[in-house]
């Protein structure tokens, strides 16, 4: 099984094998699971396969956005699970389970995604495409967009409208992106 990472430059200049966070995710996760490295020219790639959405990918003001959003298509294009580069696992995923989810305090988060139903992704990146479409949030509002389009707050309202439950455990330990700028010496965005 693959596990899959985005990493696409949002100005921070350095790269993610610079990162002690990465390095210590790498060394932990490759024990387990061939990683995937997914750059914006790969995301780029990609959704030109699913030309239904490609309007929106192209019109996002912003790379998070893209990010979020690629993690279904990812997923259904290849299989395997997508899980934040900042996270690493405490144990392998149960994949007989029917899902797999992050969880952060007593919420469902998207920063560990796996569905042994494969159209569920498709379904997914649909919720999200309707989600743009009656977003009424001005354009400047950066980050309540992303949460409403397609961020953490956008995957709970799908898992909740599917009847997906938040996970009693997770099987990873996950820092903050406040800790993965830090260990880069940066400044929060």
């Amino acid at each position: 099984m693959i596990l899959h990472n985005i990493y696409v430059d949002i100005g921070l200049g350095s790269s993610y094998v610079d990162n002690p966070i990465y390095r210590e995710f790498y060394e932990i996760n490759s024990k387990f699971y061939k990683i995937k490295i997914w750059n914006e020219e790969m995301l780029n790639d990609l959704i030109k396969k699913y030309p239904k959405y490609l309007s929106i990918y192209t019109n996002f003001t912003h790379k998070f956005y893209k990010i979020d959003f690629m993690r279904p298509l990812i997923l259904h294009s290849e299989g395997g699970f997508y899980m934040d580069m900042d996270n690493y696992l405490t144990k392998k995923l149960d994949i007989e389970k029917d899902y797999c989810i992050g969880r952060y305090k007593n919420e469902i988060n998207n920063d560990l995604i796996y569905f042994k139903d494969r159209d569920i992704y498709l379904k997914l990146a649909d919720f999200y495409l309707q989600r743009s479409t009656t977003c009424r949030m001005p354009s400047n509002w950066t980050v309540r967009r992303l949460q409403y389009i397609c961020g953490q707050k956008s995957f709970k309202m799908f898992c909740k409208s599917k009847e997906i439950e938040l996970p009693l455990d997770v099987p990873y330990k996950f820092n903050y992106t406040s800790a993965w700028l830090d260990a880069f010496k940066k400044k929060r965005y």
